[in-house]
């Protein structure tokens, strides 16, 4: 049981139901943040570097007793300079990440059963899916000379099982 105390949240207990414990949080962003992000974005790093020079050109002739508030001030003006920095560069990388193919749903080579230390070797290499792993060795790229002989065979065998279990769930899937 959750209590919620305060101004915002009703008093008392609320139960949250048993389906819905572990579900991802999804957070609700404000209408002007979704409508317009990057003008969001601009304005909060703005203020934030505004206020925060203002805040450290001008704070040596404020009173002893603005102490406290002019941290605190400072804080906030540091954090609207990181929020709106920080969405300046998500919105500046998007088109960057949006033209890969990602691939979410993928296996990971921890499915394939190797052993950690060749896991680790072919994830050094820059392999972190099944599928990424099939297709480099499909097309003969896979850097089979960084691994030893034996590892080799592991990798080997463990795609090869893994195709087949592939394959045998799509021919039952259609």
């Amino acid at each position: 049981m959750l209590r919620f105390h305060g101004p915002i949240w009703p008093l008392g207990e609320r139960k949250i139901p048993y389906q819905a414990r572990h579900q991802p949080f999804t957070p609700r962003l404000p209408r002007a943040v979704r409508e317009r992000p990057a003008v969001v974005a601009a304005l909060l790093a703005a203020v934030g570097v505004i206020g925060s020079w203002t805040i450290v050109v001008n704070m040596a002739n404020w009173p002893t007793w603005t102490l406290f508030l002019s941290i605190l001030a400072s804080v906030f003006t540091l954090s609207a300079t990181v929020i709106g920095m920080g969405l300046l560069s998500v919105l500046a990388l998007q088109p960057i990440l949006d033209s890969k193919a990602h691939k979410w749903d993928a296996d990971p080579l921890a499915v394939l059963g190797l052993p950690l230390a060749v896991q680790r070797k072919c994830e050094g290499l820059g392999f972190w899916t099944c599928e990424s792993m099939v297709e480099s060795i499909d097309r003969g790229r896979f850097p089979w000379t960084s691994l030893e002989y034996d590892e080799r065979m592991q990798v080997e065998r463990s795609l090869s099982l893994w195709k087949a279990h592939r394959a045998e769930h799509q021919k039952t899937a259609s």
